[in-house]
């Protein structure tokens, strides 16, 4: 959901599954650098994401960014392996500060919150090269307040308030943001709590069973009763109504 939402896939090209792989990116020799990533994973398509997520702003870090995203792109390849082989990759990153401000703002342009880069030819502008693109989410560049609107609204302000809420806020009580805000809920469970809580899911787990169970051992008896009745009693019933009224009776 939040790929979805930060990617801007409309109904016919939205995720609907992932495979999370493995977090490091081994290079091809032992000298190479190694990239640790955050989130790794391929989509149905064969599309690659890259998900990170960074709080301090450190030197170098768009290049970092290119660098992990470009590793994804080429790594795919093994020996003997032909280049139509290659799936897209995107790079998504969520920041905790400002990438691109209005005074790094070319022609006046300023980058919104979330921001979608990839390959142009200078002169036209025609789009092109597209194997490799980019996503920023720049969370202080969140103005909604209590009030987001957009889904990617509601993920920045998820990210932002998160960690100082004592409660559910009713824009962020339904769909992915609820879900995410309970994985976040039991991140810093102790050993005791976390034992509890397996408890209770598996207590909600056994009543949600029963109540399955039950509907289908209903289904099945009816299914029964309507078998015995278009079979032995309606013959009966149909050559004599009265005698087998009464005798059902």
């Amino acid at each position: 959901e939040l790929l979805n939402s930060l990617l801007e896939l409309d109904a016919a090209h939205r995720i609907v599954d992932l495979e999370y792989l493995s977090l490091e990116q081994l290079p091809p020799r032992k000298d190479l650098k190694l990239s640790m990533l955050d989130v790794k994973c391929v989509d149905a398509k064969g599309t690659r994401y890259v998900v990170e997520m960074q709080v301090i702003e450190v030197e170098g870090f768009q290049k970092r960014i290119v660098y992990n995203a470009c590793k994804a792109y080429t790594t795919q390849l093994g020996v003997g392996d032909d280049y139509p082989q290659l799936n897209d990759v995107v790079a998504v990153t969520i920041c905790d500060f400002v990438l691109w401000d209005d005074r790094n703002a070319e022609g006046g342009y300023r980058v919104p919150m979330v921001s979608h880069w990839s390959m142009r030819e200078e002169h036209g502008g025609a789009k092109g090269l597209g194997e490799v693109r980019y996503v920023f989410l720049e969370l202080p560049k969140y103005t909604a307040g209590s009030k987001p609107k957009t889904t990617g609204e509601k993920w920045a302000h998820f990210f932002r308030s998160t960690p100082r809420l004592q409660s559910i806020p009713k824009e962020l009580a339904k769909g992915p943001w609820a879900r995410a805000l309970e994985v976040a809920r039991t991140a810093n469970l102790s050993a005791e709590e976390w034992t509890e809580y397996e408890r209770e899911k598996m207590a909600e787990q056994d009543f949600r069973g029963g109540l399955s169970l039950a509907e289908k051992r209903g289904e099945q008896r009816g299914k029964d009763l309507g078998e015995l009745l278009g079979g032995d009693l309606v013959a009966p019933l149909l050559a004599a109504p009265e005698a087998a009224a009464e005798a059902f009776e």
